[in-house]
């Protein structure tokens, strides 16, 4: 049965591993805060009948055997690293209820005809190298010994180093690499991270797809010139420039439909109130579930760079990561919506906006998701998904193990 108190207690405990105590959750890889955490964690999947063993990159896995032990593995969990100064369910939230669904299995006496496998997933969030999704890109071996060297944080120190001071291996990342046919599925339950079921008020929702995901970095230059000297028609203004782009760029995305632009850095120089920017860097984050407006927005941002918005000005645009909108499983769907409604529990098959360690499991396996209500956004301190939602989450996931398993 599943356990409302041993959820809570997980996530209440879980939320003490943080570098930033009073200023939400930050957890990043292979820091003594992670170290922490992946002792809990270990113990937890422990305490439920779980084998416990760790990937290469340090990715923590627990299995439950099956009858037939030579079976493919239904795979499910989620990530555990956290951006600065987030919140306590996001990522965290899959990994605790899979743990529960298995202990609930122990206490039951349920053996699944093939085995079960609950991950908890090193730095899916980026946060700290700039690299997302790197713990699940590890595990189906895309992950190369040059992207960890290149993956840094702001210490200046790679991946690669990092994995090896916290007692990995990542040099035996490619020989344990798990391809087509060694999982038979992959479930990860996730909070929302935005307000659609809560608004609703439904209490279940059944991903269909994950948004493509397209980030880049823009350059904008200009000249920099003095604030009170320099006429308005004769300065070459980098951020006003850079203003206008970013107008057109929400504009577009909001003509689209279906799509997001988002700009979430900024750095402008020299950076003195007294001076005319000469130059301004940004990044742009688009995103879709359909790879035609995908496409428009990256034409457009490339275009734009060929053609600033005004004499003087000059752009240049670096694409940095590109991933594909991904379709999930729709008969994974079919069963999470079969087991929530036999439950009495509302649904609704929806996309993902965010990104997951589910886009890259789905490469090798059928791979669905499930969504729980959450409050007040994502990645941010006051992140909150209530016990109640988490409960039902992890009874639907439980059941949907079952039947995936036999």
């Amino acid at each position: 049965m599943i356990s409302r108190e041993r959820l809570s207690r997980d996530i209440e405990i879980l939320r003490t591993f943080t570098a930033t105590p009073g200023s939400g959750v930050t957890r990043l890889s292979y820091t003594k805060e992670e170290a922490l955490a992946r002792e809990y964690i270990k113990n937890r999947m422990q305490e439920a009948g779980l084998t416990v063993r760790e990937h290469p990159t340090g990715n923590i896995i627990g299995r439950m055997a099956g009858r037939d032990d030579s079976l493919a593995p239904v795979m499910t969990g989620s990530h555990y690293d956290t951006v600065l100064s987030g919140g306590a369910y996001d990522g965290v939230a899959g990994v605790v209820t899979a743990i529960e669904a298995a202990h609930s299995f122990k206490e039951e006496g349920f053996v699944p005809e093939r085995p079960i496998e609950v991950i908890a997933f090193v730095e899916e969030e980026g946060s700290r190298f700039h690299h997302g999704l790197l713990g699940s890109e590890g595990l189906i071996g895309n992950l190369t010994k040059e992207a960890m060297l290149s993956a840094k944080d702001n210490g200046g120190i790679c991946a690669y180093d990092a994995m090896k001071a916290a007692g990995h291996d990542p040099d035996a990342i490619p020989s344990h690499a798990i391809g087509k046919g060694d999982l038979h599925a992959f479930v990860e339950l996730h909070i929302e991270q935005g307000p659609v079921l809560e608004n609703e008020g439904t209490e279940i929702g059944i991903v269909t797809c994950i948004n493509s995901m397209n980030y880049g970095h823009v350059t904008v230059k200009g000249r920099a010139d003095h604030a009170g000297t320099t006429p308005m028609d004769a300065r070459v203004d980098a951020l006003r420039g850079a203003a206008v782009f970013m107008e057109r760029f929400y504009a577009l995305a909001e003509a689209l439909g279906n799509t997001t632009a988002t700009v979430g850095k900024m750095d402008v120089y020299p950076g003195s109130a007294n001076v005319v920017p000469g130059e301004v860097a940004f990044t742009v984050d688009f995103r879709s579930t359909d790879m035609t407006r995908v496409k428009r927005m990256h034409d457009f941002v490339r275009e734009s760079a060929d053609n600033p918005p005004f004499p003087g000005i000059s752009m240049e645009f670096h694409m940095l990561s590109e991933a594909p909108a991904t379709d999930l499983d729709e008969e994974i769907q079919s069963v999470i919506e079969t087991e929530a409604g036999a439950l009495g529990f509302s649904t609704k098959r929806m996309p993902s906006g965010a990104g997951h360690d589910a886009m890259n499991m789905a490469t090798v396996c059928p791979t669905g998701m499930i969504f729980i209500p959450s409050t007040f956004g994502s990645h941010n301190p006051k992140e909150f998904a209530s016990e109640e939602a988490i409960e039902k989450g992890a009874k639907v996931l439980a059941n949907t193990l079952k039947r995936l398993a036999k």
